[in-house]
C-alpha cells in the first residue's frame, strides 16, 4: 500500500471534499462507534399507499423529550440519535384519519427499531386508536452480526465480578479467558479466536480502550469495568458493522450506553458478600487452600430532574474490595495448584533468614491471599434545549489496584516471598461531551469530544525501583544449575527477591483526547452520511528491564557467603532512568462517508467507505550503529500509517410467504486497536537509551558481594559497563520496519433471522439467528531477529541459524534484507552480536477466522404468573494466525510465539480459539408473594479447551539452532520409531514417548502441526435467585444470592477448569529435550515429560454470593 500513498493522496483529498459538501452543505455531526438508536416508521394509507405529509411525535417517557417530523413521498418517517430503552410512545395524525398511538416501544444499542402502520379513515365514533409496539409487530434491525443486551438481562443474570463480560457470554461468539488467580491477568475477552487487544471498548461513544496495549480487560482498567456496573443501561457486542462510523478495532466492538436522569426521581443501592466459608476449597479430591479473606462489593447511584422536562442528573459509585488466590507454592506444599520451585518451605525459611541476617532485607512474607480494590464513580448531565437540540455530559473515575505475581511461577523465579509481588491497577478520569441536534426533517448532527487521563500502576510491594530513592537489587538462586540453566534474568532461577524484571524501573502516563464530528441527512431514499474523527495521545513510558539488577547465586551456602555466580544489570545512559523514558505524540485522523439507501420496503443496501491516516512528529533516535548493519533508518515511528477500508451491507426482508424473515449479506475491512506499546518499543530501545552491564566487566573479587557482614549491591564495575554500553550505542535495537503496513482484517458475514410463526404453541414466537463469519487476516505483525543468518540444517530439515555483526573486526558480510540473512558471511562475523528485534508484517498469508453461529431466544408466558426467558446459542470456530503478538515488549513478541523456523512464524491454531461453544441462559419467574416477584436465572456453557502446541523444552535444542530467544517454542518432531534414524535415545524414555504420542494422535515421521493438543473441556453452571421484598411507598428490595460454578457444588471433581501446564510460553508445552550430533546429524532425544494439567482454583471452586439491593 505505501506504493499507492502519494496517489492515494488525490483519493483522500476527494473524500475529504465530499465529506466536507456533506458536513457543510448538510450541517456537521459528529458521533463515535454508534451509541445511540433511530426509530422508523412506514405509514400507510388504507389502500395501502404511502400516506405523505403524516405528523410523527416520538415522547421518551423516561424525559419527556419529543421529537416530531412528517412522512415523506414514500410514507416514511425518520427519527435518529434517539437513546436506547424506553418506553417510548409515537402519535401519528394526519387530516381525514384516525389519529395512532403506538406504545411501549423499545430500542436498541445502535440498531434501528422500525414498524409499520396502515391509517384508518376518520370515524366519529373513535378518538384515537392505541395499540402497542408488539401488536403492530415493530423490529429492531442491525447492520451486522451482532447481539445486544436490556437493562433486564444486565439485571437478571448471574455475574459475581459484576462485569460485562458475564453479559457479553451469552454470545456464544465470545469467549472469556483463564482468571487464574483472578487478578488483572483474568478474563480476555476474545471475539471470534481473536485476541482481547484487537478489541474496541465504547462507553457512550468515548472509547475506553486501553490506549497503550497492556490491559487484557480491553478496557482502560486493569482488571475492573470502568463505571460502575448499575450505570449500564444497554450493551452491545458487534462482529462486522458495515457502519463506517466504526473504526479502530478488527476484533469485536464492546459498546455500552449509561443511564441518564428523568422526570422523576430513582435511585438504588446495593452489597453483596462473600468470604472463605462461602468457597469451597476442594478440587478433585484435593484441598486448595483459599486462606482467609472477605469479599464484599457495595455501590448505589441517584438520578432525578433538575428542572423538569430540561436538565436531568444521573450519579452512581461502586466499591469492590476483596483477595484473589496465588496458585504457586513451595516444592512440598501440595496445598497450592503448581509446585514449581525446587525449594522446600525449610528451604525457603532458611533463604528467608539468610536474607534477614546478611543482607539486611526483609522479602516479606509467603503469599496466599492477594488483595484486590477497586472504587468507581460516574456522573451525568442531560439537558434537553429544546426539541431539536440536546446535550450529554458525563465524567467517571477509576481507582484500582491488585497485588500480583510478578516473577513467581516462572523462570525468572520460581517462587518468592511478597517483596517480588507488586500492586497493580490504575488511575484514570474521563470526561464527555456529546450535542446531538435536528435541524430539519433530513438533517441531524453529533458533535462529540473526551478527555482521558490514565495513570497506570506496577508498584513493587517490597519497594525499590530504580527510580525511587533506595533501589533494590533483585536476589536469585539457581539451586545448583547456573551454569546450565543461567542464560540472564529472564531464566534459570528458582528464587527471587526484590522488584520483578518487567517491575525494577517502570512508570506510564496516556493522555488521549477524542474529537468527532458527523451529520447525517435524509436525500430521498438515501441517507448520507459523513464525517472526521480525530483523537490524539500522549505517552510517557519509563520501562527498563532488570534496572536494578540481578545478584544471581548458585546455591543457599554460596547466598549465605556471599559468593555470587552472575550479575547483570540493566542500565540507563545517564544513569538516571527516566532520562531513558519513551516520550511521543501520535495522532489518527480518520475520514468517512456512507450511503445507507433503502431501495424499497424489503431492501436495504449500505455502502461507504472509513479511511485512518496517522501522523507523529517524534521518531526514534537516529541509531548509526543500526545503520551500518542493516542499511535502513531505526528512526521509523507512527507518521505515515494507513488504512482505506471500505464496507458494504445488504439487508432484505423475505416475501410474507417465508414468514418473518431477514437476509443479511456484509463486507468490510477493519484496521486499528493495534496495541500503541508495541511501537513504544522503538522510541526507547533504540541502543542508546539502555545498556546491559555483566560480570564480564569486573574481577573476580567483585562477586563477592558480601564485605564486613553487609550487602555491597551492584558492583560498580558492572553499572559502570551498562551505562559505557549505552552511551557508544551498543545496545540492542529495537525498530519498526520502513516498510510497515497497518494489519487489517477483511471480513464477510451473512445472517439469518427468521421469527417462527405456527399458530401458537411451543414452536412458535422463537427468534432464531444463523450468522456465518469469515475474516482474512492481512498485513498481520511479526517479530524478527535481525542478526539471525541461516548456517546450517537440522536433523529434519529445518534450518540452523548463527548470530551476525557486520560490525565485527574483520567481518565484510552485507546485510540482505529481513527473512535474507547476509553476504560474505565468515567466522568473523559470526557471534558478539546484539539481537535486533524488527517489527514488521508477515508476508503472504496471515492467517484466517472462520465463525459459524446459531441462536435462540423466546419470551414464554403461561397466564398472569410465570414468566420465562431463554436464550441459547452454539458457535464453531476455527480461527488461525502466525504470530499473536502475546507480549508487550519486542524481544517478549520475538521469543513467545510457537516456531519451526526462525524467519516467520507458522500459521495455525490461535490459542484463544475455541472450537465449539454452546451456551444457555433463563430466567424465570413468579409472583409467590402478593405483587412480590421470585426469580430464578442461570448461565451454563459447555466448550472445547484451547489448543497447545507441542515443543521440544529450551535447551539444549534452542542453542543447539541459535535461537536467542531460549524458549520452550519449537514445534516437536515425532520419530517414525525407536530405530528412526534422525534420532537417537540418551535415556530410557523413548517408550513411554511414544506410547503418549500415539495416545494424542500425533503423526510419526514428521514435525507436528502447531496447536496439535487440546486442553479439556469445560462446563459451567452460575446461578441467581432473588426474591423482591416490599420497602418504603412503592419501592422494592432485592434479596439474592449467586452460586458461581454449582457444579463444583454438586461435586468437587465436576465443573473443574483444567489447563494444559505450559512450559515456557503460553500457548506450548515442553515433550522432550534434544540435542543435535552434528557429525551424524541426529537429533539426541532424552527426558521425555508427559504434559500435565492443573486446576484454575479461581475459577474451578464454588462461590456463594449473598446480596442485598433496594429501588427506589
Amino acid at each position: 500500500m505505501k506504493i499507492l500513498r502519494n496517489n492515494f493522496d488525490i483519493a483522500r483529498s476527494i473524500l475529504l471534499l465530499a465529506t466536507a459538501i456533506t458536513m457543510g452543505v448538510f450541517a456537521t455531526n459528529v458521533t463515535a462507534q454508534e451509541i445511540t438508536s433511530s426509530i422508523q416508521g412506514t405509514i400507510l394509507t388504507p389502500d395501502g399507499q404511502a400516506a405523505t405529509g403524516v405528523t410523527a411525535t416520538v415522547t421518551d417517557s423516561r424525559d419527556g423529550r419529543s421529537q416530531s417530523s412528517s412522512s415523506d413521498d414514500r410514507g416514511v418517517v425518520n427519527f435518529r440519535s434517539v437513546s436506547p430503552g424506553g418506553p417510548y410512545t409515537v402519535r401519528l395524525s394526519a387530516a381525514g384519519y384516525e389519529s395512532v398511538l403506538i406504545t411501549e416501544l423499545y430500542t436498541d444499542v445502535a440498531g434501528r427499531s422500525a414498524f409499520t402502520v396502515t391509517l384508518e379513515t376518520a370515524s366519529e365514533a373513535i378518538e384515537e386508536i392505541v395499540v402497542t409496539a408488539a401488536q403492530i409487530q415493530t423490529v429492531t434491525t442491525a447492520s451486522g452480526p451482532s447481539s445486544t443486551f436490556s437493562l433486564q438481562q444486565l439485571t437478571d443474570m448471574p455475574s459475581t465480578t459484576r462485569q460485562i463480560r458475564d453479559i457479553i457470554r451469552m454470545d456464544p461468539r465470545v469467549s472469556i479467558g483463564e482468571t487464574g488467580s483472578g487478578g488483572d491477568q483474568s478474563g480476555a475477552i476474545s471475539c471470534l479466536g481473536g485476541s482481547s487487544r484487537t478489541n474496541s471498548f465504547t462507553i457512550d461513544g468515548v472509547r475506553a480502550t486501553d490506549a497503550f496495549g497492556l490491559n487484557l480487560s480491553g478496557n482502560l482498567s486493569r482488571f475492573t469495568f470502568p463505571i460502575p456496573f448499575d450505570t449500564v443501561a444497554g450493551a452491545a457486542v458487534e462482529f462486522a458493522p458495515v457502519s463506517v462510523e466504526y473504526g479502530q478495532f478488527s476484533g469485536c466492538n464492546v459498546n455500552v450506553v449509561t443511564k441518564s436522569g428523568g422526570n422523576e426521581f430513582h435511585g438504588s443501592g446495593f452489597y453483596l458478600y462473600n468470604d472463605d466459608s462461602m468457597t469451597n476449597d476442594t478440587i478433585d479430591g484435593a484441598t486448595f487452600e483459599q486462606g482467609t479473606f472477605e469479599r464484599k462489593n457495595y455501590g448505589f447511584e441517584f438520578s432525578g430532574p433538575i428542572l423538569k422536562d430540561k436538565l436531568f442528573f444521573y450519579g452512581s459509585f461502586e466499591q469492590f474490595d476483596t483477595a484473589t488466590v496465588n496458585q504457586v507454592g513451595s516444592a512440598d506444599d501440595t496445598s497450592f495448584p503448581r509446585n514449581d520451585t525446587a525449594f522446600t518451605t525449610a528451604e525457603l525459611d532458611q533463604i528467608k533468614n539468610i536474607l534477614i541476617t546478611r543482607y539486611d532485607r526483609d522479602p516479606g512474607e509467603a503469599i496466599r491471599n492477594m488483595p484486590v480494590t477497586s472504587e468507581r464513580y460516574f456522573a451525568r448531565l442531560d439537558w434537553n434545549i429544546n426539541e431539536d437540540h440536546r446535550v450529554e455530559a458525563t465524567y467517571a473515575s477509576v481507582e484500582e489496584a491488585t497485588l500480583i505475581g510478578d516473577d513467581i511461577g516462572g523462570g525468572r523465579g520460581e517462587y518468592t516471598f511478597s517483596d517480588n509481588f507488586h500492586a497493580r491497577g490504575s488511575e484514570s478520569e474521563t470526561i464527555g461531551l456529546r450535542l446531538y441536534s435536528n435541524w430539519t426533517d433530513r438533517l441531524s448532527t453529533e458533535f462529540r469530544y473526551s478527555t482521558q487521563d490514565v495513570t497506570d500502576l506496577q508498584n513493587p510491594f517490597g519497594g525499590g525501583e530504580q527510580q525511587d530513592e533506595v533501589p533494590r537489587p533483585r536476589i536469585t538462586l539457581c539451586q545448583g544449575l547456573c551454569f546450565l540453566n543461567f542464560i540472564n534474568e529472564f531464566a534459570g532461577q528458582e528464587f527471587v527477591s526484590g522488584p520483578g524484571t518487567f517491575r525494577s524501573a517502570n512508570k506510564l502516563n496516556t493522555n488521549k483526547d477524542q474529537f468527532k464530528l458527523k451529520a447525517d441527512y435524509q436525500l430521498g431514499n438515501h441517507l448520507i452520511t459523513g464525517g472526521y474523527e480525530y483523537e490524539t495521545l500522549d505517552v510517557f513510558n519509563l520501562f527498563i528491564i532488570n534496572a536494578t539488577g540481578t545478584v544471581t547465586f548458585n546455591s543457599i551456602a554460596d547466598l549465605d557467603a556471599g559468593n555470587a555466580n552472575a550479575i547483570r544489570q540493566g542500565v540507563s545512559f545517564t544513569r538516571d532512568p527516566n532520562d531513558a523514558a519513551a516520550i511521543y505524540t501520535r495522532d489518527i485522523h480518520s475520514l468517512f462517508l456512507q450511503d445507507t439507501w433503502d431501495i424499497n420496503d424489503s431492501s436495504q443496501l449500505i455502502f461507504g467507505l472509513r479511511y485512518d491516516w496517522y501522523k507523529s512528529d517524534d521518531i526514534p533516535t537516529l541509531n548509526n550503529n543500526y545503520v551500518a548493519r542493516y542499511g535502513m533508518s531505526n528512526q521509523v515511528g507512527f507518521d505515515g500509517l494507513e488504512a482505506i477500508q471500505p464496507r458494504i451491507g445488504y439487508n432484505y426482508t423475505l416475501p410474507d410467504s417465508f414468514g418473518d424473515t431477514r437476509l443479511s449479506l456484509g463486507f468490510g475491512v477493519f484496521s486499528g486497536n493495534d496495541p500503541t506499546v508495541w511501537f513504544s518499543n522503538a522510541y526507547q530501545n533504540y541502543g542508546g537509551a539502555l545498556g546491559v552491564g555483566t560480570q564480564n566487566s569486573c574481577v573476580p573479587a567483585d562477586l563477592q558481594v558480601l564485605s564486613s557482614g553487609t550487602f555491597q549491591g551492584i558492583p560498580e564495575c558492572v553499572t559502570a559497563a551498562g551505562q559505557a554500553e549505552a552511551q557508544a550505542v551498543l545496545g540492542a535495537v529495537n525498530a519498526t520496519d520502513p516498510n510497515l503496513e497497518l494489519p487489517t482484517v477483511h471480513r464477510y458475514s451473512f445472517g439469518i433471522e427468521h421469527n417462527t410463526d405456527f399458530g401458537g404453541g411451543f414452536f412458535s414466537d422463537w427468534n432464531l439467528q444463523l450468522d456465518l463469519i469469515y475474516s482474512d487476516l492481512k498485513d498481520q505483525v511479526d517479530f524478527l531477529d535481525l542478526s539471525l543468518h541461516q548456517t546450517g540444517t537440522s536433523p529434519d530439515g529445518r534450518p540452523i541459524f548463527s548470530q551476525v555483526d557486520p560490525l565485527n573486526v574483520g567481518c565484510a558480510a552485507t546485510f540482505n534484507g529481513p527473512r535474507q540473512g547476509f553476504d560474505n558471511v565468515t567466522a568473523a562475523c559470526l557471534g558478539n552480536a546484539n539481537s535486533d528485534i524488527f517489527f514488521t508484517n508477515r508476508p503472504g498469508d496471515g492467517g484466517n477466522t472462520f465463525t459459524t453461529s446459531i441462536q435462540a431466544s423466546k419470551a414464554f408466558a403461561w397466564g398472569d404468573a410465570w414468566q420465562m426467558q431463554v436464550t441459547t446459542g452454539y458457535a464453531y470456530n476455527e480461527s488461525e494466525v502466525g504470530n499473536p503478538g502475546n507480549s508487550f515488549t519486542a524481544s517478549g513478541n520475538f521469543r513467545s510465539v510457537v516456531n519451526s523456523d526462525l524467519g516467520t512464524a507458522p500459521i495455525g491454531p490461535s490459542y484463544r480459539n475455541t472450537p465449539h461453544n454452546f451456551v444457555l441462559s433463563t430466567t424465570i419467574s413468579n409472583q409467590f408473594f402478593g405483587d412480590n416477584t421470585t426469580s430464578f436465572s442461570a448461565f451454563f456453557q459447555r466448550r472445547k479447551g484451547n489448543p497447545i502446541s507441542a515443543v521440544f523444552f529450551a535447551d539444549p535444542y534452542s542453542g543447539a539452532i541459535g535461537d536467542t530467544a531460549s524458549e520452550a517454542r519449537h514445534l516437536l518432531y515425532v520419530p517414525t520409531g525407536p530405530t528412526d534414524p534422525l534420532v537417537t535415545w540418551s535415556d530410557a524414555s523413548a517408550d513411554a514417548f511414544f506410547a503418549w504420542a500415539d495416545s494424542a494422535g500425533l503423526a510419526r515421521g514428521a514435525v507436528v502441526p502447531k496447536g496439535s493438543l487440546d486442553e479439556p473441556w469445560q462446563s459451567d453452571l452460575d446461578i441467581r435467585i432473588q426474591q423482591e421484598i416490599p420497602f418504603f411507598g412503592n419501592a422494592k428490595g432485592k434479596i439474592f444470592f449467586d452460586i458461581e460454578n454449582v457444579l463444583n457444588l454438586i461435586d468437587d471433581s465436576s465443573g473443574t477448569k483444567r489447563y494444559i501446564n505450559t512450559t515456557d510460553i503460553l500457548s506450548a508445552v515442553g515433550i522432550v529435550e534434544a540435542d543435535i550430533d552434528t557429525v551424524n546429524n541426529q537429533y539426541i532425544y532424552s527426558g521425555f515429560a508427559e504434559p500435565q494439567t492443573i486446576p484454575d482454583s479461581w475459577d474451578s471452586l464454588y462461590r456463594i454470593q449473598l446480596g442485598i439491593r433496594v429501588d427506589f
